[in-house]
């Protein structure tokens, strides 16, 4: 609908309801809706979608939410664009003439344009070019262009050489479920291998975070680092880049970082050998990016910290590991199952923060079971050992 809406109205037309929208900004978007004066409005539909998208993007997009002179496309659009955080990240990451392939709503162009010489957006769908063309008019980016085409039609008659070419391939089919195969996207990286390979020396692809990091390294062949992007206790994107003037890099460098500032490096096939041991003086529970890594060797090796189990992802150590990338926690306690209850009661503990991890327990079952609650200071961490005994430890924050 929305596609017929932008290519039949002039984005000129529209963008003279921006300050009627402005004036709109505190009303509540349902009651709204039902306003019979309002509803009388002839882009009634557009301006509840501006507020809709602000709504929705106000923690992701906060530069683009707090400039009203700027228009929204539609909220999947919304949903599907990058965060600026992440944005941001990536355009640190190259340089120079860039192209973007995917260029969506324009989040990735924008940082883009910011930080390199110049930029060309491509977007196939032709109410998205009008949105991401006004926008950069307000962004006062004259240095990016957009250009309404698929990234293949684009590099079929393409003779420039980029410095970099950044893809996003669509996640979603037209059922709106999620894809996680790197072919069954659109593009498809790997089919345009040949043709990326023409048109430049490096490209970033970001892929879905549920991407399977092995599987996409040997699809992608030339890639010689990954990046796996955590913010707010989530992986948000997995960005791998690929470098045609090198051999293939048979132990691929994984970068995994947060937002907040965290980051190590690990190796794929870096054929560490993984300790086991019993829990020591400290527990350790690794961050969603180094869980996405699946290196559990290297994360061992890197921090000097041994493994509780092959299928129980905690570490722990004697000497703390103050800038271990997760949770560290100072051991209080340790038990099996059944001696847990007692020492809770001793010790007078009635609330935890409870962590299950590798055991056939949910988080409800633990507080009925040991009789607590939820919250507080301290942590209990439910698990199987080496043994493929439950354990419990208490603990609190290192």
């Amino acid at each position: 609908m929305w596609a017929l809406f932008y290519f039949f109205m002039d984005i000129s037309i529209l963008s003279k309801e921006l300050p009627y929208l402005l004036s709109l900004k505190d009303k509540n978007i349902q009651a709204l809706a039902l306003d019979k004066n309002f509803t009388k409005h002839r882009h009634k539909d557009w301006l509840l979608l501006q507020l809709q998208a602000r709504q929705k993007a106000k923690n992701k997009l906060p530069t683009w939410c707090s400039n009203w002179a700027i228009i929204f496309p539609t909220l999947v659009s919304v949903e599907q664009a990058s965060s600026e955080k992440t944005a941001a990240y990536k355009a640190d990451l190259v340089s120079g003439n860039v192209l973007d392939g995917s260029g969506g709503m324009g989040v990735d162009s924008y940082y883009f344009a910011k930080r390199c010489v110049k930029v060309d957006c491509l977007e196939v769908d032709f109410f998205l070019t009008q949105i991401v063309d006004y926008n950069k008019d307000v962004f006062q980016l004259s240095n990016l262009t957009v250009h309404t085409t698929s990234l293949e039609g684009f590099l079929e008659s393409n003779t420039k050489v980029y410095d970099w070419i950044y893809v996003d391939p669509s996640r979603r089919e037209s059922d709106n479920k999620r894809i996680v195969d790197l072919e069954a996207c659109s593009p498809n990286v790997v089919e345009l291998l040949p043709m990326l390979k023409r048109s430049t020396q490096k490209v970033l692809v970001k892929v879905a975070p549920l991407l399977d990091i092995s599987l996409a390294i040997k699809q992608l062949q030339y890639v010689s680092c990954v990046y796996v992007v955590q913010w707010k206790q989530e992986v948000r994107e997995l960005l791998f880049v690929l470098d045609f003037s090198v051999e293939k890099v048979s132990n691929v460098p994984i970068r995994c970082v947060s937002m907040e500032g965290q980051a190590i490096l690990l190796h794929t096939s870096s054929g560490g050998t993984i300790v086991y041991d019993g829990v020591k003086n400290y527990l350790y529970i690794p961050a969603p990016a180094l869980m996405k890594s699946q290196d559990f060797g290297g994360i061992g090796q890197y921090y000097g910290v041994d493994k509780i189990a092959p299928h129980t992802h905690l570490y722990t150590s004697k000497e703390w590991v103050s800038d271990f990338f997760g949770i560290g926690l100072k051991v209080l306690h340790v038990s099996n199952w059944k001696g847990i209850r007692d020492i809770l009661v001793q010790n007078k503990i009635e609330k935890v923060n409870i962590i299950i991890k590798n055991a056939p327990l949910l988080n409800v079952d633990v507080c009925k079971k040991l009789r607590i609650k939820e919250g507080g200071e301290l942590f209990l961490i439910v698990y199987k050992n080496n043994a493929n005994g439950i354990e419990v430890v208490v603990g609190e924050k290192g």
